[in-house]
């Protein structure tokens, strides 16, 4: 939230205490992206940006003012788990190629059916 709320003083705009709270009841996981949306105070377009989150509208065809809102919604959206992620995370241990780190750093290619291979061994400076 307070990503948005610098971005959003940045471009000349303060919130007021109703319009800031109720987003801070989005980023508190109080309400969804739908009832943020349409019970959203009416100063703001909130439709195109919710629907640009949900790649239903052109999300380079946002105005300057719903920038900033897109962009703090969309990383809530993305830092929680939704089922497209769930969907592709599932379809990357079934299908084995994805390269990436692990939990401990070490680049690692997924296996067919889970699992992972390791590259290599991170080297330690000492």
């Amino acid at each position: 939230m307070g990503c948005a709320r610098a971005s959003i003083s940045l471009e000349g705009f303060a919130l007021s205490d109703d319009e800031e709270a109720h987003a801070q009841r989005f980023v508190n996981g109080e309400i969804d992206l739908q009832e943020f949306v349409h019970n959203g105070l009416p100063d703001y377009t909130f439709g195109h940006v919710a629907a640009a989150v949900q790649r239903e509208f052109d999300a380079e065809q946002l105005t300057a003012d719903e920038e900033p809102l897109f962009m703090e919604l969309l990383g809530g959206y993305l830092a929680r788990p939704n089922p497209e992620s769930i969907a592709f995370a599932t379809k990357m241990r079934a299908e084995g190629g994805y390269v990436g780190e692990d939990e401990y750093g070490r680049l690692v290619r997924t296996l067919p059916g889970g699992g992972v291979e390791l590259f290599e061994e991170p080297t330690t400076q000492r």
